[in-house]
C-alpha cells in the first residue's frame, strides 16, 4: 500500500490507507463504511473481494450488495481487485459475481494471468465503464 501511496504523489491523487478492524465472516462492514463517508471527504475505495492479501478474508456476494448501496450512496469510485477470483470461485458458495456487475459505471476492475493462467505471463488489466475513462 505504501508503495501505491508515493506512486500516486506524481498525479493530483491523495491515497489515505485506513485499516479496517471491525470485519465480520462476510467481510467488511457496510455500516462502518457509511459511518466514514459522513464523516470524511473520500472519493474511492479499494477493495479485494476475493482473498484479502495477506488475511485471505473473502466478502460474501450478500455483503458486496450492502457495499455496492454504500458506494453508490456516497458515489465513490470503487477499485475492484479480483486477482484470486478464479482461485475461489469454485469454494465460494456465494460468490457469483464480482462487484464490478453491481456498480459498472463507478468501478475499476483489476485482474491478471499470472495468478491464475501462467506466472511467467505477466499481463494485467482494468475494466471500467465510460463514465470512468473521461476521469
Amino acid at each position: 500500500m505504501r508503495r501505491l501511496i508515493d506512486y500516486t504523489r506524481n498525479w493530483d491523487i491523495q491515497i489515505r490507507e485506513s485499516r479496517w478492524r471491525k470485519a465480520d465472516a462476510d467481510g467488511m462492514s457496510a455500516g462502518d463504511l457509511d459511518k466514514i463517508c459522513s464523516k470524511t471527504n473520500i472519493h474511492g475505495v479499494f477493495l479485494m473481494p476475493s482473498g484479502c492479501n495477506p488475511t485471505a478474508h473473502m466478502i460474501s456476494d450478500h455483503r458486496k450488495k450492502e457495499l455496492a448501496e454504500v458506494i453508490k450512496k456516497h458515489r465513490l469510485i470503487l477499485i475492484e481487485d479480483e486477482i484470486n477470483a478464479l482461485f475461489i470461485a469454485e469454494e465460494l458458495d456465494d460468490y457469483k459475481q464480482p462487484m464490478f456487475n453491481l456498480l459498472p459505471e463507478q468501478t475499476v476492475y483489476i485482474n491478471s494471468t499470472s495468478k491464475t493462467i501462467c506466472s511467467g505471463l505477466r499481463v494485467a488489466y482494468m475494466i471500467f465503464g465510460e463514465s470512468l475513462s473521461k476521469k
